[in-house]
């Protein structure tokens, strides 16, 4: 055991991708982990979302070897998975999905949980701690071996909506969907990503773009010139500029430099400023855009869903002539 000099040497990826359904997880990460380890490189995939990872054989990221998990899911039988893959010399690993794990852990604390209180929550709530305490070991094992990993990783996480209770434009109670998901997994494990970010299904009139990339976590601001633009599809050159940063931490990747994302302003905000402007409060601009058949009359603002807030928001645009 010793000190020496701090150096920048190369640096194993591990990456994380979460989204909904359909939002071209699965496909980004075998992408992504091409261009990681090169067109040559052999590919080795643990599917935990019944044989549909298959799918994607003969696709553009080429050919891969896969096991397919059964449940349980347990942090154990990850682990044992992943030592199979690096005794088989795979040059990368991806996991799909993560999520099975956090659910099986969840699951074997609950257990512990019901064994010893029954149907008392009180006593339930009290145990809680000492759950945590006795069944997290595993799962933190189970981190322990991919922050260890000698070969790149991709996780894909399963994304669900954090719905939080508001109060609408009346001051009524309400629900509030937010505009993006999060990762079903410990907050723990998302933190040690060298990059996460979520996946996206960016619907136009003439397509489904799905793939597309909203970064939420970096750990050096130059990995961001190696990530999608917003609205950009992931593809296999951004997996080969990660690569080659780790190669060469702190290096100037390939790809154009770009300014760290700006979070844009959701529909309902902009129609929030949009009413400030025009010195008007929720009700008034409800009245204003039945009137101007901006909304039906059987709507509320605060019922709104994400989607029909952007119409009526670009509606309201085109009425008031706001470019």
């Amino acid at each position: 055991m010793t000190f020496a000099p701090a150096k920048r040497t190369g640096i194993v990826p591990l990456v994380g991708l979460f989204g909904k359904s359909f939002t071209g997880k699965s496909y980004s990460a075998l992408l992504l982990m091409r261009g990681l380890i090169g067109p040559k490189g052999r590919m080795g995939a643990i599917d935990t979302e019944g044989r549909r990872l298959s799918i994607n054989v003969g696709r553009e990221a080429g050919d891969f070897e896969v096991l397919d998990m059964e449940a349980p899911f347990t942090p154990e039988k990850y682990c044992e998975a992943m030592d199979l893959a690096f005794e088989a010399k795979f040059d990368g690993l991806l996991i799909d999905s993560a999520s099975h794990e956090w659910f099986s852990y969840l699951e074997i604390k609950q257990a512990w949980i019901d064994e010893r209180c029954g149907d008392d929550w009180k006593k339930a709530d009290k145990l809680a701690l000492a759950a945590a305490a006795k069944c997290k070991p595993a799962h933190n094992r189970f981190v322990a071996k991919l922050l260890r990993s000698p070969i790149p990783i991709i996780l894909c996480f399963r994304g669900k909506d954090k719905v939080q209770m508001g109060k609408d434009d009346r001051g009524k109670t309400t629900i509030i969907q937010p505009e993006h998901s999060s990762p079903i997994q410990d907050s723990g494990l998302i933190y040690e990503m060298l990059i996460a970010g979520e996946t996206l299904n960016l619907e136009d009139d003439s397509e489904n773009r799905i793939g597309c990339f909203r970064p939420t976590k970096w750990t050096h601001p130059d990995l961001l010139h190696c990530l999608p633009r917003e609205g950009e599809q992931i593809g296999i050159k951004h997996g080969q500029a990660i690569a080659q940063w780790c190669a060469n931490p702190g290096g100037s990747p390939k790809l154009e430099p770009k300014e760290a994302p700006k979070a844009a302003k959701s529909p309902k905000a902009q129609l929030w400023d949009i009413m400030k402007r025009e010195g008007q409060s929720p009700y008034e601009f409800s009245v204003w855009a039945i009137e101007n058949d901006v909304m039906a009359d059987t709507e509320e603002l605060s019922g709104l869903s994400d989607k029909r807030m952007a119409e009526v928001l670009e509606k309201t645009k085109t009425k008031l002539d706001i470019v």
